[in-house]
């Protein structure tokens, strides 16, 4: 059709990619939209340009996470919230990757330099320079051509920084043998259980095969839409706001859910089951309606499926994330044929599900595989005296069907409790009135790590966890050393990332094993002490002293408020104090605090400078000091070594007497 005014189009064109609450920026230029004649008409060309990234987001409206789409193929599809993230965060002329830790003092890297320039500066000049050669052709973006666009002072940071040291780069550059060996990995334990242990039961291949028979016909309505009928609903595109029509939605979910339904098998019997049912009386709803045929019936679809039945991944798919309702008139559908093709899967899944049925937990080979693992663990722990096991799944539906069997059964043969965490439903544990909320549930299984003993005092043991991958990226359970995964994930970076949360316990054991302190003449001030600020109440959390530096001793507990007793009335000892918070011992996990100092009379004891760590019995006999707090401890010991030539004992006591008997040795 002719354009009545191409430069009035043009005109309006330019208000509104101006007006930034339609949108938020312009990249385009006068270049970029111009009017041409073709065939006795003009047309107006809009080249639509690539932003970059200092520009992304683009979006529509004033919501970013709203109105930001991405082109894929032909369509424009809705980003998703962590792409619109990660666009902002590339928008700095310095990417994240790029930047220097430089504790906000970046100026404080000319002294230890050599160059003029600041970091900033130094790092925005290698930024642009990696940006020109990565637009260069394929033959001339080579490794030397990168290295003779940047400039020296690019590299002279780069010989002055640490860098993060792999196991493979420390075993081929440094002397093993003076380091000493990296301690042994265990191998990964793969287990194959078959699906039964009954006898003529269905097999995973017969499943497989009555699988590939469906059709899933349920999800795709818009398929049996007659031919003459089809100009009708030609606008079932999501609102016209992207290229993804109905029917491609429609047929996208279908092929998830054929590959969905082989995920939930692997997963377990009981998820598949479900899903099976799920199916199964969404299919007899529709056929219900067909049986009982009214001209004027509207099919409604509301939701093609139950966010039960996939996991995170599949759910983060654009067909999730725009239109759920589906109204088809059934007169305007070759309703007989789409009745046909939802007979034969209804069937095909009362098939499947008759032939499930019998596999009861009593029979599922997996599940009974997974208690004899459990069992064994306990029996034989791959470390001294650690019972803790976390299981993981990718589905809700999988991780309380575990719990209802694993949470009974650990806790009548072990006496052990178990807590479920899921992103779905509620936390649940065997721990009678426990609130098993996600921060509750991880603290009291992980209690060194996510410190219990200052959150949670009283909080119970959970040595079983069973979770999703609700547990973000980023949570520390070092407490635990081993990982089940009883299905296989099938995103690997989500595989990685489940063993991640446990691995750094080891990482820390090996950074340990091996460090040594080296005495600076630096010293702490006396000021520490005299700058202390003390809260408290006598007679609730401190005692008036004698021996000690202040007046006042303030403790922590019960244990403490003994302990300092004692101290008070021995007239072995000089004095003592409970050390400030700003006196702490720099360890490869965090800084280390410990409780006491105490100075005895010269000729009473054999150690007469001692820091005490107070821990209560109950700790010490639970051997809870593991994990980053016994790493501490033993950082700690070889800190006093080194700065007093072993003329300062350090160690770890639960009473007055155990003290006693340390510094008499």
């Amino acid at each position: 059709m002719p354009l009545s005014s191409p430069e009035k189009l043009v005109s309006d064109f330019w208000n509104s990619v101006n007006n930034h609450s339609i949108v938020n920026v312009n990249i385009l230029s006068d270049c970029n939209v111009q009017i041409v004649e073709s065939g006795g008409n003009q047309i107006v060309v809009i080249e639509v340009l690539r932003a970059d990234r200092h520009d992304k987001p683009v979006y529509t409206g004033v919501n970013p996470f709203a109105g930001t789409y991405r082109r894929n193929g032909e369509g424009d599809y809705r980003c998703t919230k962590d792409e619109v993230r990660a666009m902002m965060r590339d928008q700095a002329d310095i990417s994240q990757d790029a930047r220097v830790m430089d504790e906000g003092n970046s100026s404080a890297w000319k002294d230890k330099l050599d160059t003029n320039r600041s970091v900033e500066k130094i790092f925005r000049s290698a930024q642009k320079q990696f940006n020109a050669w990565s637009k260069l052709a394929p033959s001339q973006r080579t490794t030397e051509q990168l290295m003779r666009m940047l400039d020296f002072d690019f590299f002279e940071i780069l010989d002055a920084v640490t860098i993060a040291r792999s196991r493979q780069h420390i075993e081929k550059y440094y002397n093993i043998e003076e380091i000493g060996n990296f301690p042994t990995r265990l191998p990964p334990v793969t287990k194959q259980p078959p699906l039964t242990d009954l006898n003529n039961a269905i097999t995973y291949d017969e499943i497989y095969e009555l699988i590939l028979s469906l059709t899933l016909s349920i999800y795709t309505p818009s398929n049996y839409i007659l031919p003459s009928w089809l100009k009708k609903y030609a606008d079932l595109n999501h609102e016209g706001k992207n290229n993804l029509t109905q029917a491609g939605r429609e047929e996208g979910i279908r092929r998830l859910m054929s590959i969905n339904l082989l995920k939930r098998l692997e997963s377990s019997v009981h998820s598949f089951r479900l899903t099976l049912q799920r199916i199964r009386d969404m299919i007899a709803a529709t056929l219900d309606t067909i049986h009982t045929y009214d001209p004027h019936k509207i099919i409604e679809l509301k939701d093609l499926t139950g966010a039960a039945d996939f996991d995170a991944d599949d759910m983060e798919n654009n067909l999730f994330t725009v239109g759920r309702k589906v109204k088809i008139a059934l007169e305007d559908m070759d309703y007989l044929t789409w009745q046909r093709d939802l007979q034969t899967d209804f069937e095909t899944l009362q098939l499947l599900l008759g032939m499930v049925a019998d596999i009861t937990p009593g029979h599922d080979s997996k599940l009974q595989t997974l208690l004899q693992t459990l069992a064994e663990k306990q029996r034989e722990p791959l470390n001294k005296d650690n019972r803790k096991v976390l299981i993981f799944t990718a589905f809700s539906d999988t991780a309380q069907y575990l719990y209802e069997q694993v949470g009974a059964y650990m806790l009548r043969s072990f006496g052990l409790h178990t807590a479920l965490v899921t992103g779905s439903v509620e936390g649940r544990s065997t721990v009678p009135k426990f609130k098993a909320d996600l921060n509750n549930a991880l603290t009291c299984f992980s209690p060194v790590s996510k410190d219990r003993a200052a959150l949670m005092p009283d909080g119970p043991d959970i040595d079983i966890l069973i979770a999703t991958d609700c547990i973000s990226e980023g949570q520390n359970l070092q407490d635990c050393d081993c990982a089940i995964n009883y299905d296989i994930h099938w995103n690997p970076v989500r595989l990685v990332q489940r063993f991640g949360r446990i691995i750094n316990n080891q990482k820390a054991d090996m950074i340990i094993e091996h460090i040594t302190y080296n005495r600076l003449e630096e010293s702490y001030s006396a000021d520490i002490f005299m700058l202390a600020n003390l809260h408290s109440r006598q007679g609730v959390n401190a005692m008036l002293a004698d021996r000690s530096l202040y007046n006042y001793v303030i403790y922590d507990s019960d244990n403490e408020r003994r302990f300092a007793h004692e101290l008070d009335v021995c007239d072995k000892i000089a004095v003592y104090v409970k050390l400030p918070g700003s006196f702490f011992i720099s360890t490869p996990v965090g800084k280390y605090n410990p409780d006491w100092a105490i100075a005895f009379h010269e000729g009473t004891v054999k150690h007469i400078y001692f820091i005490a760590e107070t821990k209560g019995t109950t700790l010490l006999d639970r051997n809870e000091l593991r994990g980053v707090e016994g790493l501490k401890v033993q950082c700690a010991k070889a800190h006093f070594a080194a700065i007093s030539n072993d003329s300062v004992v350090y160690d770890v006591v639960d009473s007055y007497d155990k003290l006693m008997q340390v510094v008499m040795e």
